[in-house]
């Protein structure tokens, strides 16, 4: 019997590959610059989703949906 694999979306990679990067770099962290390369993203990237994913996992909601409609 074969192993059926699965595809995770690019975003979903991708933030994978960021908490693997991080991961024993809690004390220093590492700068915007260095994930980037890291990670092969622009510099764009950690820009806009690490703050989202810094709130998210601190239990906030996302800034979307605090934004008047």
């Amino acid at each position: 019997m074969s192993e059926k694999t699965y595809t995770l979306a690019a975003p979903i990679r991708k933030t994978c590959d960021l908490f693997r990067l991080l991961a024993g770099h809690e004390v220093l962290g590492l700068a915007p610059g260095e994930i980037a390369k890291g990670i092969d993203v622009p510099p764009s990237w950690v820009s806009q989703n690490l703050p989202a994913l810094a709130m998210l996992l601190a239990g906030e909601p996302p800034v979307s949906t605090l934004l008047p409609v």
